[in-house]
This record gives C-alpha cells, structure tokens and sequence, in this order.
C-alpha cells in the first residue's frame, strides 16, 4: 500500500520518530513564547509548548498517532485561537479586516478615505473585506478557507499540517496569508488534474485577497 506523508513520518524500523519532532516543537515555542514582547504570540507560545508537549508524550507510548496529532492541534490551533478570540486579542490585521468589511458595506469601498495613522491603511486588496462581512472574527473564515482549500486539493493528512508552527501561529492570532497559500495549491492542484476552468478560479480569488 502505497504510504502518505503522514505515514512516513514513522521510519520503518518503528522508532518513534513524530515524539522527536513534537518535542523540538515545543522547546522551539515556548523559547519564541520567552522573547517574543507581543502578547498573542506569548499566549500562542505557551498554549503550543504544551500542546506540543502532550503529542511528544502521547508518541512516546502505545497510542495511535492520530491521538498525538490531535494534541498538538488542540494546543497549537484549538486553545490559543478560542482563548485569543474570546479575549479579543489578535494581530492589527483582524481589526483591519473588520473594519474593511464595516465600510464596504457602509461606503462600497473597504479603504478608509483620508488615512493618518498606520492602523487606517488596508494593504490587502479589497477580496480581503469579504472576510470582515461575514459574522464572527476572521480567523475562523480565514482557517476555515485555507483547511477547505487544501481539503479540495487532495491533502491526506491534515492534522500534520495544521500543528506545524509555521501554521499554527498565523492561523491563532492573524491568519491572513493562509487562504491565500490554500486557494494557490488548490488551483495547482486543479491544474495538475486538467481542470483549467476551477485553477482559474481558484488562483483568481487568491490573487484578489492580497
């Protein structure tokens, strides 16, 4: 049977390999959750080195891998993306985007007119205020477009994906290149199967986020 990504991350002589990884994960995090001096990466930090922690503990025994992914996920995605929303922290571009959809539906333009401080310019494209209009914070539309993204192209293992550092944190405190990264492998992916029609407009509506 032919073996995932997934399935690999275990070498073929059984030795847990994935524990290795989850626990470099999670001393990386919680040094970066040390000095970062933003408080939703320290929030973000912490949640994961203990998420991490968990998985690597998890690998370490007789339990299914899925399990330990899981635990990464839910400390790197899960806890800190509830808990920073809740709490109404998140990186300036949420409340970017919030305000570009209030004023594209007020004013039909998501830019503000007469910008004087840093906070008032969008330097997104104005796809991007779609998200603003939709009810809720953003990052759960924006996580939500990236996993459908990627789910829609084929992707097998999610879980992995989805704990990696380099995902987990944009997807917890701002998330707004990830749907744009989703929908360019989705329209690859509709390429690669002959389907130039959906790769157009998948690519089209990444290239109208930002």
């Amino acid at each position: 049977m032919r073996k995932t990504f997934g399935d690999r991350v275990a070498t073929d002589a059984g030795w847990p390999v994935e524990r290795y990884a989850w626990a470099g994960c999670a001393v990386a995090v919680a040094g970066f959750a040390q000095v970062s001096d933003l408080v939703t990466h320290r929030v973000w930090g912490w949640a994961a080195a203990a998420g991490y922690t968990l998985a690597a503990f998890l690998a370490s025994g007789a339990v299914p891998r899925p399990a330990a992914r899981a635990a990464a996920v839910a400390g790197a995605v899960v806890a800190p993306l509830v808990g920073l929303v809740v709490t109404g922290l998140g990186q300036s571009e949420v409340a970017v985007i919030e305000r570009s959809g209030r004023l594209l539906a007020a004013t039909g333009s998501p830019y503000v007119t007469a910008p004087s401080a840093v906070g008032d310019f969008n330097p997104y494209l104005p796809g991007m205020a779609l998200f603003g209009l939709l009810p809720g914070d953003p990052r759960w539309w924006l996580g939500g477009v990236f996993v459908a993204s990627l789910g829609a192209a084929g992707l097998r293992s999610p879980g992995l994906l989805l704990a990696c550092p380099l995902v987990a944190l944009p997807l917890a405190v701002g998330g707004v290149d990830l749907p744009v990264a989703g929908l360019m492998c989705l329209g690859l992916a509709l390429a690669g199967r002959g389907r130039p029609g959906g790769a157009g407009l998948a690519l089209g509506a990444a290239a109208a986020l930002k």
